[in-house]
């Protein structure tokens, strides 16, 4: 899927090149990368590995994610939103998780 998107993408940008349209269809992208990632987010809930999430979270950053700073922040600032919350069992790990995938979609 990361794929098809990048060569949508990739193809929209080239062809559109110095249009005001590229810049919606990378604001548009960004969106939707940042949905998919929270949908992710939201798989780890009930997975109980609660000393595993900052790194599955780089993981899944390092595979899904395109190069670039922003990304980079992103996931730094949901481990940071994850360590300071630091939960103690799986209910409260389930809601913290929740919430960053919420945080995604605004």
């Amino acid at each position: 899927m990361k794929k098809l998107l990048t060569t949508i993408a990739i193809v929209a940008t080239l062809s559109l090149n110095g249009c005001a349209t590229t810049g919606w269809l990378q604001s548009t992208y960004d969106k939707y990368l940042k949905q998919a990632f929270g949908d992710y987010i939201r798989s780890l809930e009930g997975t109980g590995a609660l000393d595993k999430i900052p790194a599955l979270i780089v993981a899944a950053r390092q595979k899904w994610l395109p190069p670039g700073k922003q990304w980079d922040l992103l996931v730094s600032d949901l481990i940071i939103k994850y360590v300071k919350a630091n939960p103690k069992n799986n209910a409260e790990l389930n809601h913290l998780l929740e919430q960053l995938a919420l945080d995604l979609q605004k």
